[in-house]
């Protein structure tokens, strides 16, 4: 139900998967309502190459965007500094607008500093709170993001909307869904970050959740981003987080940015409370 209206490392291990892209059929996307792993292991690769060149991803041409699969039309979205990043691209295989946008090396920097602190950014719900950070960052990409989409929508109009990132590019994936339903009536046919941090307090954890229900945040149980900022500082999670339990390997670097792949994707995960972003079942975060 939806909220009332009144309030309605680093040490740290993150996952980026690169594994080969393979589709049976558009309708595959179309039937998805639950995880699936698949397609995690598509959109875990369309976030390892958001750390290419934006030259690179203007052709979709890196060595990590051949290994995540074909994407048409892609676009780049940044701030005006191009110290982010992301695109919008169309995938003919599924049928799909695929967004994903980069993480950052200094997560921490960017969820410990006091001026980011949570901001009431929503007046239809006044109680519901997010990280300023998180928040101002998407606002400066928010307005490219909505172009390309109808942009391509214009062309692909069945086209569903796939969405993705890794750490903070998690949180803005995140973020990005949850207003292009609320201000745009645009839904989210799957979101699946990797890594993301919390976004708000708990009036806009169940916000997102509501507004966005194919959302799933998938981790790695030793992964410390996940577990900031703090619960409490009153940060808390939206559902549905899928825990991953494969011990950690040092891998192949993926690009310069990225220094610790985890193994890849297997059987070992758990999905937890599609009810409660912090299902204290699995362990305390």
């Amino acid at each position: 139900m939806l909220p009332h209206r009144r309030f309605i490392v680093f040490p740290f291990f993150h996952a980026i998967f690169w594994l080969p892209l393979q589709v049976d059929t558009k309708q595959a996307v179309r039937t998805i309502n639950q995880y699936d792993e698949e397609l995690a292991s598509y959109l875990v690769g369309i976030s390892s190459a958001m750390y290419c060149p934006a030259s690179k991803l203007l052709g979709w041409k890196c060595v990590a965007c051949s290994h995540a699969g074909p994407l048409q039309n892609t676009e780049v979205v940044s701030d005006s500094q191009n110290t982010f990043q992301g695109t919008v691209g169309y995938s003919s295989d599924r049928d799909a607008i695929v967004i994903s946008f980069r993480g950052s090396s200094n997560i921490k920097n960017w969820i410990a500093n006091i001026k980011f602190r949570k901001k009431r950014a929503y007046n239809e719900y006044p109680e519901a709170l997010v990280h300023r950070g998180f928040y101002e960052l998407y606002q400066k990409v928010a307005a490219q993001v909505l172009a390309s989409i109808r942009k391509i929508r214009h062309e692909h109009a069945t086209a569903v909307i796939l969405l993705t990132g890794h750490s903070l590019g998690g949180a803005i994936a995140s973020i990005c869904a949850f207003e292009l339903k609320l201000l745009h009536g645009l839904d989210a046919h799957a979101v699946y970050t990797f890594g993301q941090p919390r976004l708000g307090n708990l009036a806009f954890a169940k916000l997102v959740q509501y507004y966005v229900p194919n959302l799933f945040r998938v981790i790695h149980a030793d992964d410390l981003v996940p577990r900031l900022p703090p619960s409490y500082l009153h940060y808390h999670h939206s559902a549905t987080e899928v825990r991953k339990f494969h011990k950690l390997q040092i891998g192949v670097l993926l690009t310069s940015r990225l220094q610790i792949l985890y193994g890849k994707f297997s059987e070992w995960y758990r999905i937890c409370s599609a009810d409660h972003g912090e299902d204290r079942t699995m362990e305390a975060t």
